[in-house]
């Protein structure tokens, strides 16, 4: 019985891992280019957060992939 339930928790923690992964790589996707935009109007700050908020989308994403 123990052994049945560890296998669903392990499936949920797989399923959010998953979800984690598709939501953060599909934020990173249009920061990137925002960040581009951003850029080339010369919006500084605008570059700044979206970088950043850029990076801790990357991170998530490489730790929440789903081969690893």
């Amino acid at each position: 019985m123990a052994a049945a339930r560890a296998g669903a928790i392990d499936g949920c923690v797989a399923e959010q891992r998953q979800l984690q992964f598709e939501v953060a790589h599909y934020i990173e996707l249009p920061l990137i280019e925002l960040g581009t935009m951003a850029r080339a109007a010369d919006l500084r700050h605008l570059v700044y957060f979206l970088e950043l908020t850029r990076l801790e989308a990357s991170d998530h994403t490489e730790r929440c992939r789903p081969d690893q």
